[in-house]
């Protein structure tokens, strides 16, 4: 279920996505599948780093501002937003969905 909720290019076995919540490019392989909390963001990033060519970004839309915290490195994320900007400016995206 998806009610209120806004999902792009989203692959999963099942998807629960509660209100307010956003997920893009995320792929999940898992019986599980994904589970989107209220409000929550998930974004997966895809790269050309042979030891990390995926990993995903998490965000909260109703308490944290990305503009004020992109340096810092916020919801458990082992990168901050500046981070993954600057791990793939100007990297071939068609490259990173190939790999």
């Amino acid at each position: 279920t998806a009610t209120g909720a806004v999902l792009v290019n989203v692959c999963a076995k099942k998807i629960v996505a509660a209100k307010g919540s956003v997920a893009y490019n995320v792929v999940d392989h898992s019986e599980e599948g994904i589970t989107l909390g209220e409000n929550e963001v998930r974004v997966g990033v895809f790269t050309l780093d042979k030891d990390r060519p995926y990993f995903e970004m998490r965000s909260n839309v109703a308490e944290i501002d990305g503009g004020k915290v992109f340096k810092d490195r916020v919801c458990g994320n082992a990168m901050s937003f500046s981070e993954v900007y600057d791990l793939n400016h100007g990297v071939d995206v068609t490259a990173c969905g190939a790999a």
